[in-house]
């Protein structure tokens, strides 16, 4: 796992003892250590104090995996980009697709 790698390496820790004290807890928990680490991102408390040596489990391990798992697992958002094309022949076509266009962002603010 390259996040625990870099936490290792950060802080001074041994790889091995990252993954006995940390990872394999966490992944015998929540099934894998990768679902873990994304649920860290939303109930970080409930996560990390779930590991047992806590005296291990310092700031010192802590603060790195807390930010190599912000960097690497917060989903990143997307563009979405669509092209129509359309044809009316009567005015009143133009104006029930300018109604639509206009009225259908309320529907969904959020999108």
């Amino acid at each position: 796992n390259s996040i625990m790698s870099h936490v290792a390496e950060v802080a001074g820790v041994d790889l091995m003892e990252l993954n006995e004290k940390v990872t394999w807890p966490l992944q015998k928990k929540y099934g894998s250590s990768y679902e873990a680490l994304q649920l860290s991102l939303v109930d970080e408390a409930a996560v990390y104090g779930t590991v047992e040596d806590q005296a291990f489990f310092s700031d010192a391990v802590k603060k790195p995996l807390r930010d190599s798992v912000k960097r690497k697992l917060t989903p990143q958002p997307i563009k979405v980009r669509a092209d129509i094309e359309l044809t009316c022949f009567t005015y009143a076509g133009i104006e029930a697709v300018r109604h639509a266009l206009v009225e259908g962002p309320k529907t969904r603010p959020d999108v």
